[in-house]
């Protein structure tokens, strides 16, 4: 199919139909007007819906992915470093969430480990050691800084 109703294309991609018309009002994915009037989704649409998802769940805002998506529109070499600045600074963040929950899994994982061993005093202090070395003092801060 070459064209999708924002019926097809939300069911397609399993996107509500209203987040399709949010997108469309601020930019980051407009499809064209029917003669009726109803958005006409081409297979370039449903590709940049799946891409503006993609740059979604890597905590890209709203207008960081409109951003890209006007820099990716225009199609001029003059852009590419920008855009690459961009995805390497969500990359950056991303590369230490990952580092992060890496972290708390050792760490959760070595409290079920201590807990049902009912080990010593000592494994205690390594739970200890382990959480400061995860958080540090910084503490959750860590996970809600974005970019």
């Amino acid at each position: 199919m070459d064209k999708y109703t924002i019926k097809q294309a939300s069911e397609l991609l399993g996107i509500p139909k209203a987040t399709l018309r949010y997108y469309d009002q601020l930019g980051i994915v407009s499809p064209k007007r029917a003669e009726n009037s109803y958005r006409c989704y081409t297979k370039k649409d449903i590709l940049d819906l799946k891409n503006a998802e993609a740059m979604k769940c890597s905590n890209f805002s709203l207008m960081e992915i409109r951003q890209v998506m006007d820099l990716k529109q225009e199609q001029n070499m003059d852009n590419l470093p920008t855009l690459l600045q961009i995805i390497g600074e969500k990359r950056e963040w991303l590369q230490k969430q990952i580092a992060l929950f890496h972290g708390i899994t050792e760490f959760l994982d070595l409290i079920v480990k201590t807990m049902s061993e009912k080990s010593s005093p000592d494994d205690m202090a390594k739970i200890n050691v382990l959480l400061e070395r995860t958080f540090g003092m910084k503490g959750c801060d860590k996970y809600e800084e974005s970019s």
